[in-house]
């Protein structure tokens, strides 16, 4: 996963990647970096997870 210019970009092991444009900034209209920090944190945590 990383921060992209659309918001959160999360890379499959198939090649895909999937965008959460709710962490962009413009869904907010302020940078989204601290959230995506905690989901950086959240998912490093427990790697066995995967967003839905």
């Amino acid at each position: 996963m990383r921060l992209g210019a659309w918001g959160a970009e999360f890379h499959h092991g198939d090649g895909f990647k999937t965008t959460a444009y709710a962490l962009s900034e413009m869904a907010a209209g302020t940078s989204q970096d601290r959230r995506f920090a905690e989901l950086l944190a959240a998912l490093e945590a427990d790697p066995t997870s995967s967003p839905r």
